[in-house]
């Protein structure tokens, strides 16, 4: 590959993994710290913040599911380009996986966000049907977008690690951390061991950033 395929290549690893990386962590922040969604355990009292919250909710679905599939893409096949020469089966078992993981979360967005407009207007006119409406539709997106486990996440992150492992084209943290953060996405989906779902998502900020370095030090894809 020449120089300048390289750099195109290595521009779009650094801008991808960056991006999901600070989408992850606004995500968290206004979720957890802002709108305290989490902490609420009272579903009445949950969609009553949906409804004050809408635009901020709304926005907050588009950068970290609807925007963050095609970055997470654009992510993928940087790597499947960088690592599928010296390993082939883990790379495009994960890319495979990734991608799946990447239409899940673009549509459980859409659906959420879909949802956000369609509970909004109905509220004004029938707020319990409001209420009803919006506990499906949260499931169903919730469903889609891997909420109750992180198992397509967790073995994308897994096989790319793995990968890298084999390779010796991944440093030694992304690829042991890849490894052990892909374990507890995977263990996620354990209805007992839900709460490593949030784990996951913070590990994870971390796993990208190491991409962004790796991607920063290269100077070719060959």
């Amino acid at each position: 590959m020449n120089d300048k395929r390289s750099d195109i290549f290595k521009k779009i690893g650094i801008v991808s993994s960056l991006y999901l990386a600070v989408s992850y962590t606004i995500g968290i922040v206004i979720f957890l710290f802002i709108l305290k969604y989490q902490s609420i355990d009272d579903i009445s009292q949950k969609f009553q913040l949906i409804i004050k919250k809408t635009n901020m909710i709304f926005l907050t679905n588009m950068l970290m599911y609807i925007f963050f599939g095609p970055f997470l893409i654009s992510l993928i096949v940087v790597l499947n380009q960088y690592l599928h020469k010296d390993e082939t089966f883990f790379v495009k078992l994960g890319s495979l996986i990734g991608i799946i993981w990447a239409g899940s979360l673009i549509a459980s967005g859409m659906i959420a966000n879909s949802g956000l407009l369609l509970v909004s207007s109905l509220y004004k006119v029938n707020p319990v049907q409001a209420e009803a409406s919006w506990q499906i539709i949260d499931s169903i997106a919730m469903g889609i977008g891997n909420g109750n486990g992180e198992i397509l996440g967790g073995i994308f992150t897994l096989c790319i690690s793995i990968s890298g492992l084999i390779s010796k084209k991944l440093s030694n943290f992304t690829s042991y951390s890849g490894c052990i953060i892909g374990i507890i996405g995977m263990l996620s989906t354990i209805p007992v061991l839900i709460d490593l779902t949030g784990l996951f998502g913070i590990l994870q900020i971390v796993w990208f950033i190491s991409l962004t370095m790796l991607f920063f030090r290269i100077n070719s894809f060959e």
